[in-house]
């Protein structure tokens, strides 16, 4: 075929013209693909709007309590996710919603968070797995910065030295043990723990639990550990005096 009879052919091709039929087979085909994508994206957003509902609401029914828990157990499979996992977020969202069905939003069970938090951060540090690390670092130092917050609420609105005493008592050991294995994970990673801003809590742990012993009769032994804790409290090194009046509570720390 020469050049002559090429563009002929071309410019007869310009002037053809689709069939109505098939453009308007063509266009439904279209839209009916547009609609169904639509279809998709308002019932997934529908979907998480009515969970968030139902998490987020305050006094939420019983039966909004059992079908929230059905749905949360449908995510079960992403509760072995770590930080930086695709699934990590579901699974931030079910332990929340937990927490509002049980009624557990409180220290005891902010303390559990943040111990598993700690948890993840160990573990991704010895997989070495590095991607992660800067999620799991964060995931743990919000957790741990909240229950701090609310133990410090709780001790400062109780209402008597006695109530500040027993809740010191109840926290110091665990505060103490999520210290220790902190100190473990963040030498293996070399990063010096931020005691500054763990310090405002610790204190106010440890200043009903010295005026606690204060009032007690103590062997001399222990009033010389008594007051080594009291010299650290002075220079502000607070979570080094808790490890000191830890050893006249619980001996066993030794």
């Amino acid at each position: 075929m020469n050049d002559a009879i090429l563009i002929k052919k071309l410019k007869e091709l310009k002037q053809v013209k689709p069939s109505n039929d098939w453009v308007v087979l063509t266009k439904t085909q279209i839209l009916n693909q547009e609609q169904f994508q639509g279809a998709k994206l308002r019932e997934l957003s529908s979907i998480g709007f009515f969970i968030k509902r139902l998490i987020f609401r305050q006094g939420f029914a019983t039966i909004s309590a059992i079908g929230i828990l059905a749905l949360v157990g449908g995510f079960g499979f992403a509760q072995n996710s770590m930080p930086g996992d695709f699934l990590y977020p579901v699974k931030k969202i079910t332990e929340r919603a937990k927490t509002y069905v049980f009624k557990e939003a409180s220290p005891e069970s902010q303390l559990k968070l943040t111990e598993q938090r700690l948890k993840e951060l160990a573990q991704i540090t010895e997989e070495n797995q590095v991607e992660s690390l800067s999620s799991a670092l964060k995931e743990y130092e919000t957790a741990k910065i909240e229950v701090e917050k609310q133990v410090s609420i709780l001790i400062k609105e109780s209402k008597t030295e006695k109530e500040k005493i027993k809740i010191a008592k109840e926290f110091a050991p665990q505060l103490k043990v999520i210290y220790e294995e902190e100190k473990q994970v963040y030498a293996t990673l070399q990063i010096k723990p931020d005691e500054q801003t763990s310090g405002n809590t610790y204190k106010i742990v440890v200043e009903p639990l010295i005026k606690d012993l204060n009032s007690q009769i103590l062997t001399e032994e222990q009033q010389e550990i008594l007051e080594q804790a009291q010299e650290l409290f002075k220079n502000q090194e607070y979570q080094k005096a808790l490890e000191k009046i830890l050893l006249l509570s619980y001996p066993q720390a030794e």
